[in-house]
This record gives C-alpha cells, structure tokens and sequence, in this order.
C-alpha cells in the first residue's frame, strides 16, 4: 500500500491511496466493494453483468463506486477514518451517494 500526493486535484481528494492486490483475490475484493462479478482464467479477466454478458478488458479494468458499508471490514478502521474524513468522500455524502470514489 501506498499513498500519493494528489494536492495538484485542487485538494478535493486530500490524498490517495494505491494498492497491489494479489491475483487470487481480485475477484472476492471486486463483489465485497463494488458487488461485481468477475470471472478469471489463466490470462484474462472478465467483468459479468446480470445478464451474463461477459465483459473483457484489453488492458486494465477499473470499477468506481464502492460500497461504503465494507470499507472498514476490508481495509480496516484506521483506513476507513482517513477515507471519511476526506474532502471528496464528505462532499459525496452530502449529495446523499451510497457510494464513493
């Protein structure tokens, strides 16, 4: 894990936060924050909508939106916090978004 210095973004993000997630666990971290479903073989990736359309990335795949109620189950409290106290965070609760970027 890593932090970044983001106050080029006009301090709206505070600061940013960058992770390297082990391959085998992409998938569980995908469903827990953003309840999407993905499905992996040996070299690729695939994103599942609810139709069973199979959504494949020719390069990396980004999700936005995580579920607010797991950020502190899975990055822990400490992290949770900082994330909250954020500026961006605090102005999307205040839009009454049940989600965060």
């Amino acid at each position: 894990m890593s932090f970044l210095d983001v106050s080029s973004f006009g301090n709206k993000l505070g600061s940013m936060m960058s992770l390297e997630i082990m391959r085998n666990k992409v998938e569980r971290l995908a469903n827990m924050l953003f309840g999407a479903e993905i499905e992996s073989t040996d070299e690729h990736r695939y994103l599942v909508l609810p139709t069973g359309l199979r959504v494949l990335s020719a390069s990396d795949l980004v999700l936005r939106g995580c579920k607010r109620g797991v950020i502190a189950e899975v990055f822990g409290e400490d992290i949770a916090k900082a994330i909250e106290a954020s500026p961006a965070f605090k102005e999307e609760n205040g839009l009454g978004s049940c989600l965060t970027e």
